[in-house]
């Protein structure tokens, strides 16, 4: 079966967001290898903030090539296996580790995070399409 244009396109799109990912990973943890301890906590998150920002800007031309039902198979793939494996996880930290554990608390910040960020990102989203109903 021949694939389309279209479809090489997505997986090219896609590959490159891959290995995106990939030297993401890597410069993030030169950053914390040569900066532990060393730079200023400012400086270090800073940096990779920026590092998950051109990152996640790596993946937009991949975003952009999906059709209308790929985004939302996405979409709603990430919101609820996402969401449930976050949960899992942090369950499974608190359960192992104990409420008052290193682990517990920072999955539980980590869950706040995605949740917060979820809701600005919901925000957003309504704000911009409120006035087209």
């Amino acid at each position: 079966m021949e694939i389309s244009k279209h479809r090489k396109k997505v997986l090219g799109a896609g590959a490159l967001a891959f290995v995106a990912a990939i030297a993401a990973g890597i410069a993030g943890g030169q950053i914390l290898r040569l900066g532990g301890g060393n730079l200023p906590f400012a400086v270090t998150f800073a940096l990779l903030t920026f590092v998950l920002i051109a990152a996640l800007l790596a993946t937009r031309p991949w975003w952009n090539r999906l059709d209308d039902v790929e985004r939302d198979a996405h979409t709603n793939s990430f919101y609820w296996g996402g969401t449930f494996g976050a949960g899992t996880a942090m369950l499974g930290l608190v359960a192992w580790a104990g409420t008052q554990s290193d682990l517990a608390r920072g999955s539980l910040i980590t869950f706040a995070a995605m949740t917060a960020g979820y809701g600005v990102f919901w925000l957003v989203w309504w704000l911009r399409r409120r006035g087209e109903a």
